[in-house]
C-alpha cells in the first residue's frame, strides 16, 4: 500500500467531514453572540439555542481548532441528551459530529466507537438514506482506515457509496471522498490477493 496517498485520501475525507474545504460560513465570533442571545432570550437548553451551539462548535472544527471544538461538543452532547434524549435527531447530530471532532483530534479509537452506535441508531430513527445517516458511515469508515481496520471499513463505503450517488449524485464532494477511498482500498486488496497467489 501506497501509506503516503492512503493518508491524504483520509486527511482529504477529514477535510470534507469538518467543514473545511467548504465555504465559510459566519465567524465564530458572530454565532457566539447570536448563542448568547438566544441563550438570554429563550434559554440554555431550548431546541434553537442547542442547535446554534453545534454551529459554534463546527465553526471551530472547520476552522482547525479543534480542542476547542471537541470541549463544546461534549458539553452539548450532555446537555441535549439531558435535555433531548439520547437517540432524538439533534441529539445524534451532536454525536456525531462530536465524534468527527475526536478524530480530528487523533483519537480515532473513541471516534469509532461512538461512531458505531450513532450510525446504529441513525439507521434506525432516521433511516439508511438520510443524510446524517450516510455522513455517520464516512465518519465511521475513515476511523475504521485510522485505525488499520481496513475490510470493515471498505463494507460501510461499499454500502455508502450508492447512496450517496443517488441522494447528491456523483461530483458531490462526500461521493468523491467516499469513492476516492474504496477506489484506493480495492485496489490495494486486488494487490495483496495477486502477490499472494504468486501473479
Amino acid at each position: 500500500m501506497d501509506t503516503n496517498f492512503a493518508a491524504e485520501l483520509r486527511r482529504a475525507a477529514l477535510r470534507v467531514l469538518t467543514g473545511a474545504d467548504t465555504q465559510a460560513g459566519p465567524e465564530h465570533a458572530v454565532l457566539e453572540a447570536r448563542l448568547a442571545e438566544l441563550g438570554d432570550a429563550l434559554g440554555p437548553d431550548h431546541p434553537d439555542t442547542l442547535r446554534t451551539a453545534n454551529d459554534v462548535a463546527l465553526a471551530h472544527l472547520a476552522a482547525g481548532r479543534t480542542a476547542r471544538a471537541v470541549i463544546r461538543f461534549e458539553r452539548l452532547v450532555a446537555d441535549c441528551t439531558r435535555t433531548l434524549g439520547r437517540e432524538h435527531p439533534d441529539t445524534l447530530i451532536v454525536r456525531g459530529n462530536q465524534a468527527v471532532a475526536w478524530l480530528a483530534d487523533a483519537a480515532a479509537g473513541r471516534a469509532a466507537g461512538e461512531l458505531t452506535q450513532v450510525l446504529e441508531a441513525r439507521h434506525r430513527v432516521l433511516g439508511a438514506d438520510h443524510p446524517a445517516t450516510l455522513n455517520a458511515g464516512l465518519a465511521l469508515a475513515l476511523a475504521l482506515l485510522t485505525l488499520g481496520h481496513v475490510e470493515p471499513a471498505t463494507t460501510v463505503l461499499e454500502q455508502s457509496l450508492p447512496r450517496w450517488q443517488r441522494l447528491v449524485g456523483a461530483n458531490h464532494p462526500l461521493t468523491r471522498a467516499c469513492a476516492a477511498l474504496l477506489t484506493h482500498h480495492r485496489a490495494d486488496a486486488d494487490f495483496a490477493v495477486a502477490a499472494g497467489s504468486g501473479r
